[in-house]
């Protein structure tokens, strides 16, 4: 985590900004695309449970319909007794109905191309091997055919109306609508990258003038005598209500703190030179005088007591000393 943190923070803000935005619109996105996806699965396996409801409904009718509708002779086919299922008419293309008695299946059929054939023979031993009737539709995934929403229901005696209704359609529809969300997501991302991009480098446009006013009075040769400071952020990067005019402002008053110490300092200076030139200008003279006059004096030294050589030799030395001082000052 640190170490993210550090690459994180390693980054310009533009970037930061990029990714951050990017990702709160994936996000945002993915979890859009994902309760829509959901949502249409829903809607979808609702549909074709409606209509696989419908189908085992027509299925129930024919067979019932067959049972008690007297041939030609006027007798009334068996109880159990069912026709071709591959002749019944108002299925759906694509469905499968099969007839189970006593736990085997009697008949298939599977509509397709307009027409009805017997459903293949591994779709049927799944079919069988599975239990019926049931209360709410099931997905089973019948070989060679597909996913099936499939239903059983009650029939006369030991009997099981199976149902099924193919989910390849209806899935071939969630599938392409997944790939359209997928798709119009990127897109959106991209132009969300972009215009962070160009919305970001315009708002910081203003800092990288204060950065570049910042660089300009890094270069000045800035001493004693030059202490001026020119520079300026700007009037239209210095509305202290944006937070870059802020930092503009604020620079550019430190900028005139710093140019009013420099110029406090070079005054200072000014005044410290002037008060050493004149000081050093009225120290020469009385010391000049008190070397003339103890030089004057010791013309006649052969009078003068012991004491008063003593006192002549170091008033002398301390002179020149003074007048060493002055000259280093």
């Amino acid at each position: 985590m640190t170490r993210v943190l550090g690459v994180w923070r390693s980054w310009t803000l533009l970037r930061q900004l990029v990714v951050g935005v990017s990702a709160v619109v994936i996000v945002v996105l993915l979890t859009l695309g994902t309760l829509s996806v959901l949502s249409l699965r829903s809607s979808v396996l609702g549909i074709i449970d409606a209509q696989l409801s419908g189908s085992a409904d027509g299925f129930s009718h024919a067979v019932a319909k067959y049972r008690i509708t007297p041939d030609a002779s006027g007798e009334r086919p068996a109880t159990d007794a069912m026709k071709p299922l591959t002749q019944l008419i108002g299925q759906a293309p694509g469905n499968v109905i099969v007839l189970i008695q006593h736990g085997e299946v009697v008949d298939s059929a599977y509509f397709v191309d307009g027409e009805a054939r017997p459903v293949p023979e591994a779709a049927l031993a799944k079919i069988a091997e599975m239990s019926w009737p049931d209360v709410e539709p099931r997905t089973v995934a019948l070989p060679e055919l597909g996913y099936y929403r499939m239903i059983g229901r009650p029939g006369d005696g030991a009997e099981v109306l199976v149902t099924g209704a193919s989910r390849e359609p209806a899935w071939h529809a969630i599938v392409q609508q997944t790939g359209i969300l997928v798709g119009m997501t990127a897109i959106a991302l991209l132009l969300t990258a972009l215009c962070t991009v160009a919305i970001v480098r315009h708002a910081l446009r203003p800092l990288g003038r204060v950065a570049a006013t910042a660089a300009e009075v890094t270069a000045l040769p800035l001493n004693r005598e030059q202490h001026a400071i020119t520079p300026r952020v700007p009037d239209r990067d210095t509305d202290p209500r944006t937070e870059v005019g802020l930092v503009g402002d604020t620079l550019n008053r430190l900028l005139e703190h710093v140019e009013r110490a420099l110029g406090d300092v070079a005054a200072s200076d000014r005044r410290m030179r002037q008060f050493i030139t004149d000081a050093s200008h009225e120290l020469r003279t009385p010391l000049a005088a008190i070397n003339g006059y103890a030089e004057l004096t010791r013309q006649d030294s052969a009078m003068l007591p012991e004491t008063t050589e003593y006192s002549l030799a170091r008033i002398e030395a301390e002179a020149h000393r003074m007048n060493s001082l002055v000259a280093d000052l």
